[in-house]
């Protein structure tokens, strides 16, 4: 990932569950280096939760549960069942 960082990079956006072409989940340990790059690069980590906007996974957090907290969270349709409407997060 860092191949693909440069001094022009502000932020790195992703999809922790992709879900278009079945349920693909990021790893942990992905997700662990890829919050290390950017706090080492001061570039923002936006998570884009379209697929998984509630965030609950079996009563847990899912981005808690990899220890992994985005600068920015998306969510949208999880949270009105797909109506046009954004809900922005940031620490």
């Amino acid at each position: 990932m860092e191949k693909c960082i440069s001094d022009k990079t502000a932020a790195i956006i992703i999809e922790p569950i992709q879900g278009e072409a079945g349920v693909h989940a990021a790893g942990q340990e992905f997700l662990v280096r890829l919050r290390e790059v950017c706090d080492q690069q001061e570039i923002l980590l936006i998570f884009d939760e379209v697929q998984r906007g509630n965030l609950v996974e079996l009563g847990n957090i899912f981005i808690m549960k990899y220890e992994v907290i985005p600068d920015i969270l998306t969510r949208l349709k999880a949270l009105v069942g797909h109506a046009h409407w954004c809900d922005i997060n940031k620490k």
